[in-house]
C-alpha cells in the first residue's frame, strides 16, 4: 500500500515538473516577444 502511494506521489511529482518547465519557456518566449516590442 505504501509503495503505491509512493508511486502515485513520484508520477504526479514527474507531471508537476513537466508542466512547470513547459511555463517556465512560454514566459520566457513572451518576455523576449514583449521586449521586441519595446525596440
Amino acid at each position: 500500500m505504501i509503495s503505491l502511494l509512493k508511486q502515485q506521489d513520484d508520477e504526479i511529482h514527474s507531471l508537476y515538473s513537466v508542466i512547470t518547465s513547459y511555463q517556465i519557456k512560454e514566459r520566457m518566449k513572451l518576455e523576449r516577444r514583449g521586449n521586441k516590442h519595446d525596440k
